[in-house]
């Protein structure tokens, strides 16, 4: 048996029991949810539900970084997973679109940009 609530309201805070009963025989459990307890849980899930929310579209699996590669180059990477094959990217410095040549297919996700050499606005 499974109960479940959309959003944790501060109206939800208090004692759960649950009763079953089969012929003469009866069991119960109970599960309180008051205070620091019920203040973490609603934390919790409100931050799985921001994750859920924001797994719907594309998104980051891991967030931009950077690497300098042995040649003394600087790569951009990061991961992204929810794509279709219609997503494109974009790369920008300074809230400039920068011309990419690179073709993704987005196979295992990882998007790269490789400096070689200043970026010029």
């Amino acid at each position: 048996i499974e109960m479940f609530m959309e959003k944790l309201q501060d109206e939800d805070e208090g004692t759960y029991t649950f009763q079953l009963q089969d012929g003469k025989a009866t069991n119960h459990s109970t599960v309180v949810l008051v205070g620091d307890v019920f203040k973490k849980l609603q934390k919790e899930a409100e931050f799985q539900r921001q994750e859920w929310i924001r797994k719907q579209g594309p998104h980051f699996v891991e967030y931009l970084s950077w690497e300098v590669t042995g040649e003394c180059n600087v790569l951009l990477k990061c991961k992204v997973a929810n794509i279709k094959k219609e997503t494109h990217i974009v790369w920008y410095k300074d809230e400039r679109e920068i011309s990419v040549d690179e073709k993704h297919d987005f196979k295992d996700g990882i998007c790269t940009l490789l400096i070689t050499e200043p970026l010029r606005n």
